[in-house]
C-alpha cells in the first residue's frame, strides 16, 4: 500500500510520487499516504525543497470516486474536510518551496494540488480539466481561491462554470502554469534542477519570501477551505451529484 505514495530524500530534496494506476486517483489511504508525505518533508530538517509528481502518463484524477458510496455524502464530506483540504493546505502553506512536475493530465483535488503549489510544470501533452460542475460540485481544495488568484475573477467564473479543459500551452497563457515542456523525460531533468537550484540557496531566505508573500493569502486561503465544506456539504447532498458522477464515470 506504501508504494501508493512513493517517498524519498536526496540532496535536501524530499520526492513525492503518486503512483496509483492508472489515474493516480487517491482513495482515502492513499490520500492519508500523501498526506502524511507532505507533513513529514514540510517538518523535516533535513528537507529544503518538496517536489511532487507523478507516475505514469496522469499526474492525478483526484479522489477515486470508485471508491466511494456515492449515497454516502456524509463520507465524501468527511474525506475533504479530513484529507483532501488539509492535503492542499499543506502544500500551500508549506514554508519551503514546493515544486510540481505534472507529468500528465490533472482533474479535481488533483488539479488544485498542483495549482496549490509554488512552481507548476507539465508536460505539452497534459490537460487541465476544471470539470467540477459537470460532477455536480464546486471547486474544492482551495480552489475557489486559487483560480481566481491566477487568473482573476471573471477568467476564473468562466472556467469553471463552463467546466473548461485547457491544454498545458493554453494553461500556461492563461497563467495557470510556471512552464510547460515538451517530453516527460525533459519535464523531469529540468524540473528536479529547478529543485536541485532552490536546495542549493538558503533555506532561511526562501522560507522568507514564501513568509512575505503568503502573509495575507494563507489566512484567506483557509477560510476559503472553510466556506467549500460547507457549499461543497450542499453539492454533494443534491441529486445532480450522482447524476454528474454517473455520467463522468461511464465516458
Amino acid at each position: 500500500m506504501a508504494d501508493m505514495i512513493q517517498y524519498s530524500v536526496d540532496e535536501h530534496i524530499a520526492k513525492i510520487v503518486l503512483n496509483r494506476p492508472a489515474a493516480n486517483t487517491l482513495d482515502e489511504p492513499a490520500a492519508r499516504l500523501l498526506y502524511e508525505a507532505v507533513q513529514d518533508a514540510r517538518m523535516s530538517d533535513e528537507v529544503r525543497v518538496i517536489y511532487l509528481t507523478g507516475s505514469g502518463g496522469v499526474f492525478c484524477g483526484g479522489l477515486d470516486l470508485k471508491s466511494v458510496d456515492l449515497s454516502d455524502t456524509d463520507t465524501i464530506v468527511r474525506l475533504h474536510r479530513s484529507l483532501f483540504d488539509p492535503i492542499a493546505k499543506e502544500i500551500y502553506s508549506c514554508a519551503k518551496p514546493v515544486v510540481c512536475a505534472m507529468n500528465g493530465s490533472a482533474s479535481g483535488a488533483g488539479l488544485m494540488f498542483a495549482l496549490a503549489c509554488d512552481l507548476t510544470y507539465a508536460v505539452e501533452q497534459s490537460r487541465l480539466a476544471f470539470t467540477f460542475v459537470e460532477r455536480g460540485l464546486i471547486p474544492a481544495c482551495g480552489g475557489t481561491y486559487l483560480i481566481p488568484a491566477l487568473v482573476g475573477e471573471k477568467k476564473a467564473l468562466e472556467i469553471v462554470l463552463r467546466a473548461k479543459t485547457y491544454k498545458a500551452s493554453d494553461a500556461l497563457a492563461e497563467g495557470l502554469l510556471t512552464g510547460v515542456y515538451a517530453t516527460v523525460d525533459e519535464l523531469a531533468r529540468e524540473t528536479y534542477q529547478i529543485a536541485q537550484e532552490l536546495a542549493g540557496r538558503s533555506p532561511l531566505v526562501l522560507n522568507l519570501v514564501k513568509k512575505a508573500m503568503r502573509s495575507r493569502t494563507i489566512e484567506r486561503f483557509d477560510e476559503q477551505l472553510r466556506l467549500e465544506e460547507e457549499l461543497q456539504a450542499v453539492a454533494v447532498a443534491a441529486p445532480s451529484f450522482r447524476e454528474g458522477v454517473e455520467k463522468f464515470l461511464k465516458r
